[in-house]
């Protein structure tokens, strides 16, 4: 990303754990972009939001069990709260603006409200 910075301003975007993966780059200061699109973003691997098992329910395709399971995975030994596996727990005003698009039947949605306000 440094390399296409030097060519002009820069957005970042990512897709479901792709969103949350390009905000822990940025906060990781690997780079500055102008924006930042989170598009269903999983922002939360441990899932401790209660609104999230009502929402389950009407998620087509996420389940929370398999979620839990690869959340663990990618963790491997940092805790759930660690904001580079849970961005979460990163301040928005450490982030340039936020561009967020999610259904209102993704499981990823109670965590974008509260967190996306």
């Amino acid at each position: 990303m440094d390399r296409a910075a030097q060519h002009g301003p820069i957005y970042v975007a990512g897709d479901s754990s792709g969103a949350g993966l390009a905000q822990t780059v940025i906060v990781a200061g690997a780079t500055s972009p102008l924006g930042l699109t989170l598009i269903s973003p999983w922002l939360d691997i441990a899932l401790t939001n209660p609104a999230i098992a009502t929402i389950a329910k009407r998620d087509p395709w996420l389940a929370v069990p398999g979620l839990r399971e690869c959340g663990r995975v990618w963790a491997r030994q940092l805790p759930a709260d660690d904001n580079r596996v849970s961005p979460i727990h990163v301040e928005l005003h450490n982030l340039p603006p936020i561009d967020r698009y999610v259904g209102d039947r993704d499981i990823f949605v109670a965590d974008c409200r509260h967190y996306l306000k």
